[in-house]
């Protein structure tokens, strides 16, 4: 049965792992950024059969990246004609939700072994969820700029504005994956028995006070 103490230690660990990721100096964002933009070059800097994407880091801010995108055609002494926006890994890039995985992950009571599979496994997964969100908020960007010829037809910009609108920019789903990844990854037969135990104790409680 879950004690008391077990349940305000998983939170303790929870908070301190949380905070500390999110410290600059801790050098975590940094570290997250790099590999968003790494992975993010390697699927889609080239986007489809004439589009091209570049990301690059802000120096001013660690959460910030820009986003180019150009038409190959419009390539002129080496030079491509494009345009760019910003992106933000907080409030795009899924970065507090692979934070909060994280401090999940660490404050659970299960052997290092598992703690390692599921931080691996659930940093993929979460990963490959920013990636199809970047890839949305690129195909949007392109369908903005009709200079691009990609992504101009009337259909395809209603779908793609939905699904930017709807999904990229929606950030509840994101908390939803990384707490579903969590449960699936790290609670098993053991720790379902631990909060059975600990829902029927409350349970029982209630009801000892009720009868009095």
């Amino acid at each position: 049965m879950m004690s008391y103490k077990s349940v305000l230690k998983f939170m303790l660990i929870f908070v301190i792992t949380f905070a500390v990721l999110l410290i600059p100096s801790f050098g975590f964002r940094s570290l997250y950024r790099n590999i968003f933009i790494a992975s993010g070059m390697a699927m889609f800097q080239n986007f489809g059969e004439k589009g091209i994407v570049l990301l690059e880091p802000q120096k001013k801010d660690v959460s910030a990246l820009k986003v180019y995108i150009a038409n190959k055609e419009t390539k002129v002494n080496g030079v491509y004609g494009g345009t760019h926006y910003d992106f933000n890994i907080y409030s795009t890039g899924l970065f507090i939700p692979v934070v909060f995985f994280i401090s999940l992950v660490a404050a659970i009571s299960i052997s290092w072994k598992r703690k390692t599979v599921a931080l691996l496994s659930g940093f993929l997964l979460i990963l490959l969820y920013a990636m199809l969100k970047l890839r949305i908020v690129i195909m949007f960007y392109y369908s903005l700029n009709p200079w691009t010829g990609l992504y101009q037809g009337t259909q395809e910009k209603e779908s793609i504005s939905f699904w930017y609108h709807y999904v990229a920019l929606q950030n509840t789903p994101e908390f939803t994956f990384a707490l579903f990844l969590w449960i699936l990854l790290c609670i098993g037969k053991r720790e379902w028995q631990y909060l059975n135990g600990a829902f029927e104790e409350v349970v029982v409680k209630k009801k000892v006070k009720t009868s009095r």
